[in-house]
Parts: structure tokens; sequence; C-alpha cells
């Protein structure tokens, strides 16, 4: 009988190769500096199977269907827990912050291995998820002899961690109900006419200066149009990697020329206890049965997640917005309609419920601001959220590109609405100011910029990549490189991300400039889950998009269908072919690009101008 070696990641160190003899090993965990640990010390009889592929293809393959069985857990749970449930991790089915969907592709690609019989005698799966590692022992039980490694799992971190994270939150709850950071924010003045909009946007330290000018990167232009139809603004801020103090954060809202609700103005120590109740009840309907997927019964994976997100985060801000708002509801104040960033993640929902219950008649209206990836689900309702969902009246898509996918995934035709793409305006008018230039800039040669996603394992997995790869360059290249992190990466982790390229024989830089200053300083652009990737093509810049190896694709590209200009590199070593090839592109393969690209834009994306902005105004 062949023996199989469980092991979960956190437990597993290069030692266990020699210690076991391990013939042949399997990584199913989105931790790559792990995985990057781990490979790079194993012996070569030990033969690594790469599922990174595999994995990409059987998700494409899952997804609609489990995004129609979470769809049938809505409306079981939606209608007894409406604030609860919609606020929970597996509702959300956000891919960026859970790899739930991840951990259900893993488990199928298990089956199809154990179903074949591909496994040799001596190996080793590598697990991240602990519903999975019971599931896979569960299944090798039947046909194998199974040796789990490592200490028992009630000893390791893996089981304390959501134990600890559930005390910490309950303290960062109490301390955020007795804080009154920004109390001293005044409240709404009243008014009984509806010429008022609320808008919901993130702010962070930039958003608004020191004068109190705004500076909303989500909605600009925006602001200054509903002005001009005479609306007045309301904004409801969502706070995000703020290094400000409170008081200095209160003193530039207090100069802003733009009134601000501030939802703990308005709520009361009832209040308080049903938030604390509405997280009580998702501890109540944690534990999800007889949930099947592709003939799999995936209820552990699913509870997995929603016993991870019991106080998860700042889940108790966003419920408390929705109490603010019926509370404000019980005054003459009233609004026109309400304007919100469109992700279908957790943040929105019950801003958007409150909406609906509270201010009856006024229109939701979700705007796509960034760009849609093929695999992050919750982009894309199932069939009956449309109705059970609190979802917008009208979703504003940045152009006919971004509408059609919409329609692809079911959306209904008269929820989706053509408006301005406010955030890739830049492109346009970029696009449209070179109409008829032949000409390229001047590169300065041998330039990479590395552009990084937000998702800390996609950052790090395309830092350790990125710099294997230039390692294997610089001794004959003189390069010089540079980091630019996503606008939200915290100081801590880009510190982090930066220790990699430290043994590279090049010059490295940390770029904080707008995209359109920095590019013409490069040569090449690499990146990962980004939108940029259009920022650099319209410059006459290759791309090359770097996927994932153990977990999901998020790559705008995908849907770009047939592009002569496609550089995907999924392993180190084919990073490092495509880095000598596009570094030495000459003009007019550069041309190629740039023409692609603005072809591209023109055609994808939706100018903003005034009969584009009146998508925003509500017809109600």
């Amino acid at each position: 009988m062949k023996t199989i070696y469980v092991s979960l990641a956190e437990k597993t160190n290069p030692s266990v190769f020699s210690a076991y003899y391990i013939s042949q090993w399997f990584y199913f965990s989105p931790d790559y500096l792990n995985f990057h640990l781990l490979k790079k010390n194993s012996p070569s009889t030990a033969k690594y199977n790469d599922i990174g592929e595999i994995l990409q293809e059987k998700a494409l393959k899952l997804k609609n269907s489990y995004i129609e069985v979470i769809g049938r857990l809505s409306t079981r749970y939606s209608r007894k827990y409406p604030l609860a449930w919609w606020t929970s991790m597996v509702a959300e089915r956000n891919e960026m912050s859970t790899h739930t969907f991840l951990t259900v592709c893993y488990y199928n690609i298990f089956s199809d291995i154990y179903e074949n019989d591909s496994f040799q005698d001596r190996s080793l799966i590598v697990v991240e998820s602990v519903s999975l590692f019971h599931l896979i022992v569960r299944s090798l039980g039947k046909k194998y002899k199974v040796i789990t490694l490592g200490r028992p799992y009630f000893l390791t971190w893996t089981f304390f961690r959501p134990k600890v994270a559930v005390i910490y939150r309950i303290i960062k709850f109490v301390s955020w109900i007795f804080s009154g950071e920004l109390k001293q924010i005044p409240n709404l003045s009243s008014s009984s006419d509806s010429k008022k909009i609320f808008i919901r946007t993130w702010v962070s330290d930039k958003t608004i200066s020191v004068l109190g000018e705004l500076q909303d990167v989500y909605f600009p232009k925006l602001y200054e149009y509903l002005e001009r139809k005479g609306y007045e603004i309301v904004i409801i801020p969502n706070f995000y990697n703020l290094t400000l103090s409170s008081k200095e954060i209160q003193r530039r809202i207090n100069k802003c020329k733009y009134q601000f609700f501030i939802p703990e103005n308005y709520l009361t120590w009832k209040d308080y206890f049903n938030v604390l109740c509405i997280l009580l009840y998702q501890a109540v309907i944690s534990r999800l049965s007889n949930v099947e997927h592709s003939g799999k019964d995936v209820s552990k994976i699913l509870t997995e997640t929603q016993r991870a997100g019991i106080f998860f985060s700042y889940t108790y801000i966003y419920i408390a917005q929705a109490f603010a708002l019926r509370n404000l509801s019980k005054t003459d104040f009233r609004i026109k309609s309400f304007i919100y960033t469109f992700e279908n993640m957790f943040p929105e929902k019950p801003l958007s419920y409150a909406v609906k219950e509270y201010f009856p008649g006024v229109e939701s209206i979700g705007f796509q601001h960034s760009v849609l990836y093929p695999l992050q689900t919750c982009l894309y309702p199932a069939s009956q959220e449309w109705n059970d969902m609190p979802l917008p009246d009208k979703i504003v898509c940045s152009g006919e590109f971004f509408l059609d996918i919409y329609l692809k995934h079911g959306a209904p035709r008269e929820r989706l609405v053509l408006g301005p793409a406010l955030r890739f305006n830049n492109l346009i008018s970029k696009c449209e100011k070179d109409q008829g230039d032949s000409s390229l800039k001047v590169f300065k040669k041998n330039r990479i910029l590395i552009v990084l996603p937000l998702a800390e394992p996609d950052a790090l997995e395309l830092a350790i990549k990125s710099s294997e790869a230039t390692k294997l360059l610089s001794a004959n290249w003189e390069l010089k490189i540079g980091l630019k992190p996503h606008p939200m990466m915290s100081v801590k982790k880009l510190e982090i991300i930066k220790t990699f390229f430290y043994d590279i024989q090049c010059d490295m830089e940390i770029v904080d400039k707008p995209m359109d200053e920095v590019l013409p300083q490069y040569s090449l652009l690499i990146t990962m889950a980004s939108g940029v990737i259009f920022d650099g093509m319209i410059e006459g810049l290759p791309v090359i998009r770097v996927g994932r190896s153990h977990s999901l694709n998020f790559d705008p590209a995908d849907y770009m269908g047939s592009n002569p200009y496609d550089f995907r590199a999924q392993t180190v070593e084919q990073l490092n072919t495509l880095i000598c090839k596009l570094l030495l592109f000459d003009d007019e393969e550069r041309m190629g690009v740039l023409n692609y690209g603005r072809e591209f834009v023109k055609e994808s994306f939706t100018p903003v101008n005034e009969d584009t902005l009146q998508s925003f105004i509500s017809t109600n």
C-alpha cells in the first residue's frame, strides 16, 4: 500500500523531504513565499507537480456554478438574517480577502488526481486550509496509508489564530464605541428638499488636502458636474490607510466645502447593541451543511470561511452605517440618490440595504470604477441575487466593453447604463491628444517598472518572481528597477517586498508619482492583476503579466480576446526569457504595442463629457 504524507503549510519545512524520502509533492496553498522556500531547498529527487495551469482552467470551468451555489445560500439566509448574511465572507465571495473558491478548486484538482490514482508512494501534499486538510485525509484513507505530519492541529497557530482574531476584533469594536474620534465633525444640516446626493467613497490621507480640497480618485469630475446641475453633495467616507491623526482628519473635513456623513454622530447605545447582535447572528449561521458543488460536499470549506469572518476587520463599522442611515431617515433629511463604487463587496451592502429600507424611492447607483476580472467571483451576482441582494438600482458602466461582460454574466439589461470612464479618462484623453502622432518617445533603456497589486500574497509573489528573474540578468545588463506600490498598500508591506531586491546588482527606487509621469522613464512594465496594462500599452511599453502559481489569476486582459501583444509569464524562467526579449524591442515593435493599446482604449472606455455624466442623475 502506498504511503501518502499530508501536512499543513505552516508546519512544513524543507527537512520533510529528506526525513521521509519524498518522491513527489503537491502544493495547495496561495502562500508563495512558503512555496518558494520549500522549492528552493527541496532535493532533485522530489518531483514537484505544478498545478498552475490546471488551476486556472479548473477555476474558469467551475466559476459560474460556484456563484449559483452561493446564490442559493443567499436566498436561504438573507431573508431571516439580511445584514448578518450580506456582510459575511461566504456571501461576499471576495477571493482577494478569502480563498474559498480557490480551496474548492484545490479540492476538485485533488479529486481528479485521486480518482486517476496518480499518487506515487511517499507523495507529500501540502495544504493551507484546515477544512481541505481533513477532506483530503479522509479521502486518502480509503485507498492509501495516510500519515499526517507535524504537531496536532490544536497546538498550531492555525488553530489559535481565529480565536485570537475574534478577541482582538471584539476589543477593537469596544474601543471604537468609546473613541468618538470623528464626532467633532458637524451633523448634516436638515433639508426637506431632494437636491442632496449621497456619494460613498474611499478616503485616505491624500483625498482631502490641508486646505480642505477634495481629490477623489474614484469620482473625478463628477462633483463639479453635479454642482453645475444644482445638487448638493454629501460624502459618506470609508477610511483606509490613514496615518494622519483623527484631529487632523477632522480639521481637513471641516475645511472641505462638502458635507460629510459621520455615522458615529447618529448612533445610540441601542444601535451598538444591535450591531453586536448581528455579529453574533453571523456566528449562529456559521455552520453550513449539505452544500454541494460539482458533486462534492463543500460545507466544511464554506464553514471555515464563515467562522473566520466573524468580527472580520471593520465589519461592525459598515453594519453601523445602516443604523445611522435609519436614524437619519427619521428626521426631515431627504436625498435624491445614493452613488457608490460598485464591486459587490460587503462594505457596500449595509448602506445599499439601508437606502432601500429607510429611503424608499431613492435610487441607488453603483459605479463600475475598476477593471473586471474573470475569476473575481464577487463581481458577478448569481441569478437570484439580482432580486435578493441589496444591489444598486442601476450600474453605471465605464464602457461598452464592461457592459457586455456584465450581460454575459446574466445582469439584467435594464439595470445597466453606459456612463463615463471617470478613472480612465486620462487614458482616453491621451489617446485623443496623440491621435495622428506617429512618433515614439525616446525610451530609457533597460529600465523596468514593476507595478505591485494590492493583495499581499499577489504582491509578494510578483516581487519574488521579478527579483529572481532580474537577478539572472543583472550581471550582464545595467538594469534600473522601479517599484510602484498600490495606493492602498501599507508602508510595512512595502518594506518587506523591498528586501527581495537587495542582493540584485542594479539601481532600485520606489516610485510614488502619477503613472503618466512615470511610464516614459521606463522601457518595460511588469505587473499582476492590474488595469495598469492599458497605461503601459498606450505609451508603447510592452507589458508582462505575471500569473499566479498556486492561486487564481485576476487578469483584466483575459477579456481582451485575441491580442498580438499578449505577454504572460507563469514561472521565473518564462519571465526571464520575456524580459530579455522585450527589452530589445525596436521602435516598430513598440509602435505596434502603442497602436493596439490606443485602439483598444478608444473602443472600450467611454469619454467623460456632459452627456455621459448624465448617467449619474437619478431618473426618479
